[in-house]
């Protein structure tokens, strides 16, 4: 949708990664309807990491 951002970021650390950007997310007040996963390159599963129990499955669109 108009309102929906997909960012991607490589990174080999992606638990200590989303740290660092959790704070600025806070602070735009966006950090409430965000929600961020990992894999592996070429992997098909995704492990979460926010928010810390997810209620539902995390998939891209």
């Amino acid at each position: 949708s108009a309102k929906e951002i997909n960012l991607f970021t490589f990174t080999a650390d992606p638990r200590p990664t989303f740290r660092k950007t959790k704070d600025v997310l806070e602070a735009m007040g966006v950090l409430h309807s965000v929600s961020a996963a990992y894999r592996l390159v070429g992997g098909a599963q995704f492990t979460s990491v926010w928010p810390l129990r997810m209620a539902r499955k995390f998939t891209l669109p």
